[in-house]
């Protein structure tokens, strides 16, 4: 939400949830669950956005960070940046979907080479989520699964 209030209109802005690509491969052969993982992980974003924030904003999952001639999950990055902006789209609001922690493909990919194709593209509003990185809650949440996994249920909290 804090995001969103960056922008004139927060209504008018489009979340564009950008997901690290694998080959198609991976999900139509080997079962993996990644993509059905990362559309439902925008839905429940979504969803407590709704509830929680009363944000009804159009979004778009796409995927970042292809390489090679196979072909990888779509729709591309690039592409949806496009397409939005053909589409009339000017408010875009980037979410790592996929990325814990601050790199390469979130500073250069994201943050230059993505913003530049919006800009040339006619999104002239664009903003970024951070990457969850150390946030005490994004670690607390993954010390109370890992104590789960290891079949026990005491912890001390991860000081702030």
């Amino acid at each position: 939400d804090a995001k969103l209030q960056n922008f004139a209109d927060p209504e008018d802005v489009h979340i564009f949830f950008s997901a690290h690509g694998v080959p198609v491969k991976y999900v139509t052969e080997y079962n993996d669950p990644y993509q059905s993982e990362m559309e439902n992980c925008v839905d429940s974003i979504m969803k407590a956005l709704r509830r929680d924030y009363h944000h009804y904003n159009a979004h778009t999952l796409a995927y970042q960070s292809r390489v090679g001639p196979v072909e990888w999950l779509q729709p591309y990055t690039e592409e949806a940046i496009h397409n939005l902006a053909k589409r009339g789209i000017r408010n875009l609001l980037v979410v790592p979907i996929s990325f814990v922690s601050e790199h390469i493909e979130t500073l250069q990919e994201i943050d230059i080479e993505y913003r530049e194709v919006a800009e040339e593209s006619g999104i002239h509003n664009f903003d970024r989520v951070p990457a969850l990185n150390s946030h005490p809650v994004f670690i607390n949440d993954l010390a109370e699964l890992i104590m789960e996994s290891l079949g026990t249920t005491k912890m001390a909290a991860v000081p702030a």
